[in-house]
């Protein structure tokens, strides 16, 4: 099959083919037939197992004239297809579901403050609403309590069900910007030691200020169109 390297780190010897059927397929330095340069747009053809490319011939390289364009440290150049924009539900629909674990590739401003700002808007709703059930319980026990209860289990359920993803978001959110996923466990750390939480804080609010990079970097393409 024909295809095209999306991105290529050849430090750690893995990177990504868009084959000519749509698919994203996976490759490490092994799988290339003869050790040559690899980089952003080359030129492949290859065979797959599953979406783990096979047997990859470099048929032609990428033009290294383009090295320089829109690239900075641990970027290539990029001229691939960007996934669309999803909006904030779309993106927030997509991380609780398909990308639940997903900590690799990257993720833009928009995903990540998707994540903030949708469940923000949710547990608004439910708190209202078990504000409602808390008060009529009061005059009525036995009619509200047990829906107190269960409006109080639903959040409760909610907040862990999103811990997760949104590990997974910020992880992706640090790869948008070429750094390792790791530093979000520094962040989680902070956010648990009394008075140092507000420098998580805004370690987290920092996260979703930073424009990403707008090449490919060893973490994947890039997430968003650029002018």
């Amino acid at each position: 099959m024909k295809g095209q390297v999306l991105h290529y780190d050849d430090a750690s010897g893995v990177g990504q083919i868009s084959g000519a059927d749509g698919i994203r397929y996976n490759f490490t330095r092994a799988d290339l037939k003869r050790l040559v340069p690899v980089s952003a747009g080359t030129e492949v053809d290859f065979d797959f197992e599953g979406k783990d490319a096979r047997d990859i011939y470099v048929v032609s390289p990428a033009a290294s004239a383009a090295a320089a364009t829109g690239s900075g440290a641990g970027q290539t150049p990029y001229n691939g297809p960007i996934e669309p924009d999803l909006g904030f539900f779309g993106y927030f629909s997509r991380s609780i579901t398909s990308y639940f674990a997903n900590f690799s590739g990257r993720a833009r401003r928009k995903e990540y403050w998707s994540f903030m700002i949708v469940p923000i808007l949710i547990f608004a709703v439910l708190g209202i609403i078990l504000a409602g059930l808390v008060a009529a319980a009061e005059s009525d026990p036995n009619g509200a309590g047990p829906a107190v209860m269960i409006v109080g289990g639903i959040m409760i359920i909610f907040f862990l069900a999103l811990v997760i993803p949104s590990l997974a978001v910020g992880v992706r959110r640090l790869h948008d910007l070429g750094q390792s996923g790791w530093l979000i466990l520094i962040l989680v750390i902070l956010g648990v030691i009394p008075y140092l939480g507000i420098i998580a804080s805004i370690g987290y609010l920092v996260l979703g200020l930073i424009d990403g990079q707008p090449g490919a970097n060893k973490f994947g393409p890039p997430v968003k169109a650029r002018a």
